[in-house]
């Protein structure tokens, strides 16, 4: 149920907020908007769907989504994705206020965590908007523990984003 909601949350903040154009090839994927490759890990299900990339484990236990907004706006970015985040969990509750800036791989980011319910189901997320060529979103959503279960390939994954060359 969660990877089905987290399927609706995409194609809404995709006709609304941006595009994810990239080839299926290897584990390397390749998002040519914001000029980044990621390192998908092989045992993960790939789906590009239209104009959205979705990976994650086998079990369906987690999904992890890939788009690019247009626009440059941190706190506008982080309202649309607010907004159709409302559309498919219930009693959001952020670990912070603001998001937290990071660096990952000579990128500046800005990561959120916080946690839900999905049709009643306790539900994780994560969300970081990477400052690639153009804002690339990285959003995470896990039943219960599975992002503790998954963390090191999520460490791997986040690990693996870079320029494209």
């Amino acid at each position: 149920m969660i990877q089905h909601k987290i399927l609706k949350m995409g194609l809404g903040i995709l006709l609304g907020m941006g595009l994810f154009v990239s080839p299926v090839q290897a584990a390397w994927m390749t998002h040519p908007e914001a000029n980044v490759k990621i390192d998908i890990p092989d045992s993960w299900k790939k789906d590009v769907n239209g104009n959205m990339l979705t990976v994650g484990p086998s079990d369906d236990s987690l999904a992890v989504m890939f788009w690019v907004v247009e626009g440059s706006d941190l706190e506008a970015i982080m309202s649309g994705f607010d907004s159709e985040l409302k559309n498919i969990m219930q009693d959001i509750q952020y670990a912070s206020q603001e998001p937290q800036e990071v660096e990952v791989n000579g990128f500046k980011a800005y990561y959120m965590q916080g946690t839900g319910t999905v049709d009643g189901a306790a539900a994780d997320f994560e969300v970081s908007i990477l400052i690639a060529a153009k804002p690339l979103v990285v959003f995470s959503m896990a039943k219960d523990g599975a992002l503790s279960t998954h963390s090191s390939d999520i460490s791997a994954l986040v690990n693996s984003i870079q320029a494209a060359e």
